[in-house]
């Protein structure tokens, strides 16, 4: 029931969703820098079996309230990823890519962490 009560913030925008758990929509959302300050968490399941993304590397900066970040499978594509905002509380990142964490600001607010596999 929660779900679909979040589809109907936007039933047709993605963007302008506040919590994004599906596949195709989180990477239509990502590789077209649609991202919004409504968007509060992504979810990337297992599931997603993309061999490769393209990205845009700015577009977790524009989604200023995102506090709620779990990627469950391995994207190397990401090293060019520009940063995450600041106000993020979880980030759950299972075989993060990068050598150092895209912190811009508000490091104090992490809540949780889990790098398994990076």
């Amino acid at each position: 029931m929660g779900r679909l009560i979040v589809i109907q913030e936007s039933p047709v925008d993605v963007g302008r969703r506040s919590k994004l758990w599906l596949p195709d929509e989180i990477d239509q959302l990502v590789e077209r820098d649609m991202g919004t300050e409504a968007t509060e968490a992504v979810v990337l399941p297992h599931i997603f079996e993309k061999n490769e993304v393209h990205w845009n590397p700015e577009a977790f900066l524009k989604m200023c309230w995102l506090r709620l970040l779990i990627i469950s499978c391995n994207l190397d594509q990401l090293l060019h990823l520009k940063g995450l905002p600041g106000t993020w509380k979880v980030l759950h990142w299972y075989g993060y890519p990068l050598e150092t964490l895209p912190f811009k600001e508000n490091k104090d607010q992490l809540v949780y962490l889990k790098m398994q596999n990076s």
